[in-house]
């Protein structure tokens, strides 16, 4: 199990950063990035072994599991940093990578990226959309840490630990 544990945390790592590898199944022309479905079955199991769950506790474990995965993806304006350029130029640069709809930080991200893109724009239709992507990311905050302590509360100290290493936790 200890040699697991480093491995595991290299495929947290890639599944939190959104640098997994490439499915070409579900490549929407934006270079769709993702686990796909073998990828994140495998994913899944290792973390079940490396949490030392039984079924039925990853059958109570895995959806909040992936909760928090969402809600990491939801607060997240990584996949939307400032002068990023996805693959096909005319494709929004802030999409959620994956085929889902934009959370509400990623489309407060957008309206802020077409503010600045439009040298015209006012510095209070700016400090407007600063506030609201600010407000959007606090929410999408308190949401996932919400999340994260329903999670907590199911795991023993090993459990927690593992993701806490494995970034899923603070």
């Amino acid at each position: 199990m200890k040699a697991g544990l480093p491995a595991l945390m290299a495929v947290l790592i890639v599944a939190t950063t959104g640098f997994a590898q490439t499915n070409p199944g579900q490549n929407n022309g934006r270079g769709n990035r993702g686990f796909g479905q073998q990828g994140r079955q495998q994913f899944d199991q290792r973390l079940k072994e490396e949490l030392g769950a039984t079924d039925d506790e990853w059958g109570v474990l895995q959806p909040r599991i992936e909760k928090v995965r969402q809600l990491e993806r939801d607060a997240s304006t990584r996949g939307s940093r400032f002068g990023r350029r996805s693959r096909n130029n005319n494709a929004d640069p802030a999409a959620n990578p994956s085929n889902q709809n934009p959370s509400p930080v990623q489309e407060k991200a957008q309206a802020l990226r077409q503010l600045l893109a439009d040298k015209s724009s006012s510095a209070e239709a700016i400090k407007t959309a600063v506030a609201e992507l600010r407000d959007a990311k606090a929410k999408a905050h308190a949401d996932l840490k919400k999340a994260q302590d329903e999670l907590r509360d199911l795991l023993t100290p090993r459990q927690e630990a593992v993701l806490i290493m494995a970034g899923m936790l603070e």
